[in-house]
């Protein structure tokens, strides 16, 4: 038989309260005006963009409209739990959504809630996500979207003996609605439950990706669907040369450019750590070999991306440093770009702005780029005063 598509999945009911309802414990108190740590960061645009700060372990959603000098804290009326770090979801300079973690086995359905704006956080609306009876916790994230319409959410309900069982939501309205796509019983899903899911990828077909997070399994894990996430069928890439019986890989950062055409990091390490951008195309698989061990690619079309990480998988005393690389073929040869003595999560907008989330020695601080990562200006971000 046909298996039915995600849309065609109806939507389980859930009692909702009301958008205005009180929640013990929830409020989150806005930032003190002055210096932020910034966790995550997303521009839409030279001057505007999201980011994630955080004070005193809890979450904020932080908007910024001169190029993140200065920060509002634009977080939505009720946060998640203290300590635990939101998915979000940035993708213009208006449009944004937010999940907060939960737990609460008695009134989770009052909870389980992805907060959405469509006006750069003045206003922020609850779409409330439907949770089974037996649910005991909403572990939101990834949050990832296809186009402005076509989003999916998948929420962790728990762990262990290298598996993540978690269910998948799709929304077809903007994030205005959520339907659960599958769960962790269905036969189905079975392949997506194994070892731990770190991202997600879609097109607007329906066609996804979920790279794997892995310390038991030879190669690297893949996990692909074809029916908005229906029925996810698992993948084995391991590198040339490389003894399948040794070698263990993350895979990272999937770019989907269209169906059964896009690109990931695998990131491995057995007797030794090595990285490769597996591209996919069709029936085609190519691995192109690094320079280095790398934590994450950001590519702004299938020719030109970014790869960095640091000379070591863990960070030792001293080594905060970092190297950044660049291709405009594809991955197929890399040129590096930088190495910087800090740590940082990267973000490049075009071919030339970027900023970096510097991680040094002894403090976190903010830096951009206008020559595509050859030289960085530091920035100092600051709250700036609530608005009217």
């Amino acid at each position: 038989s046909t298996p039915r598509a995600a849309t065609e999945t109806p939507t389980p009911t859930a009692t909702a309260p009301s958008p205005t309802a009180p929640a013990k414990g929830l409020a989150l108190p806005r930032l003190q005006p002055g210096p932020v740590t910034l966790l995550h960061l997303r521009m839409a645009s030279e001057k505007v963009g999201w980011a994630v700060g955080t004070q005193n372990e809890t979450h904020h959603i932080l908007h910024t409209r001169d190029g993140g000098l200065t920060w509002q804290d634009v977080s939505p009326p009720r946060a998640g739990l203290k300590g635990m770090y939101p998915a979000t979801l940035f993708l213009d300079e208006a449009r944004a959504w937010v999940a907060y973690p939960a737990e609460a086995p008695d009134h989770l359905a009052d909870l389980a809630v992805v907060w959405w704006t469509q006006d750069a956080g003045r206003n922020w609306y609850p779409a409330f996500v439907p949770m089974a009876p037996d649910d005991f916790a909403f572990q939101p994230g990834p949050l990832v979207a296809a186009d402005a319409t076509r989003l999916w959410l998948l929420v962790h309900l728990e762990g262990g003996m290298h598996h993540d069982y978690a269910a998948l939501y799709a929304s077809q309205d903007a994030g205005r609605t959520w339907h659960r796509v599958t769960d962790p019983w269905q036969d189905a899903s079975a392949d997506l439950m194994s070892l731990y899911t770190n991202d997600l990828a879609f097109t607007p077909e329906g066609y996804g990706w979920a790279t794997k997070s892995n310390g038991v399994a030879p190669g690297g894990i893949l996990v692909v669907t074809e029916d908005g996430g229906v029925h996810w069928r698992s993948f084995n890439f391991t590198p040339p040369g490389a003894d399948p019986n040794v070698v263990m890989c993350d895979t990272r950062s999937p770019h989907l450019w269209a169906p059964r055409h896009g690109l990931f990091l695998l990131d491995c390490y057995g007797e030794e750590r090595s990285a490769y951008l597996v591209v996919v195309e069709n029936e085609e698989v190519s691995y192109f070999p690094l320079p280095q061990p790398m934590e994450a690619v950001q590519f702004l079309s299938p020719k030109v991306g970014w790869a960095w990480g640091p000379p070591s998988r863990t960070l030792n005393p001293g080594e905060n440093r970092a190297y950044l690389y660049r291709t405009r073929d594809g991955g197929a040869s890399w040129t590096l770009v930088k190495k910087v003595f800090w740590w940082g999560d990267f973000f490049f907008l075009n071919e030339r702005l970027g900023w970096a989330l510097a991680y040094g020695e002894a403090e976190q601080v903010l830096t951009r780029t206008f020559d595509g990562g050859r030289t960085w200006q530091m920035l100092r971000p600051r709250v700036a005063p609530a608005g009217p």
